[in-house]
């Protein structure tokens, strides 16, 4: 990595030049502090492995989704239902932003405001995170926009008319009082 002086038409620039798979990438600063800063975090998330080019994460997420789905093992029938739940609810509501801009925030005001009914919101809680993975994995993003904390709305237990034996029950079946 090294530091640049250049002249321009507003004064100097310092632009800062690094690799990063093959490629040459490289920033510019007004400032020699700002790009020295910049420097040694570059150089750190590099030296770490937790760099991300920034560009990466201008995908949408309705268009980072697209190619997750299509490249995602799993049935005709859970394709279809992840396709349903992109289309209906999550596209609609966050698919236009940046990977980059989708936070946990975000994903919890989504959850919290569908309305829909638990078994839904659990599912688009899991659909989520299989895409944010599949995310990090692919050096779209840093970390995961998934909340490290998701509380999820129960499941419903359906109502039954049978009785399990409680202790108002005997075994003939009527109660009497003695």
């Amino acid at each position: 990595m090294t530091i640049q002086r250049r002249p321009t038409s507003k004064g100097t620039a310092y632009i800062v030049r690094w690799r990063y798979n093959g490629l040459s990438k490289s920033k510019s600063f007004p400032r020699l502090a700002e790009a020295r800063e910049y420097d040694a975090a570059m150089q750190h998330s590099l030296h770490v492995q937790t760099y991300v080019d920034p560009r990466a994460g201008k995908t949408t997420l309705a268009d980072f989704a697209e190619v997750w789905l299509g490249s995602h093992a799993v049935s005709a029938a859970t394709k279809a239902k992840y396709r349903s739940l992109l289309n209906a609810q999550i596209n609609p509501a966050l698919g236009s932003l940046p990977l980059d801009q989708v936070t946990p925030l975000r994903i919890r005001q989504f959850l919290a405001n569908t309305g829909k009914a638990p078994s839904t919101v659990r599912s688009l809680a899991a659909l989520l995170s299989s895409i944010s993975l599949a995310a990090v994995e692919d050096e779209k993003i840093r970390k995961t926009f998934m909340p490290s904390r998701l509380a999820l709305p129960p499941e419903r237990v359906p109502r039954t008319s049978v009785s399990f034996g409680g202790a108002g029950d005997r075994a003939g079946g009527s109660r009497r009082r003695p």
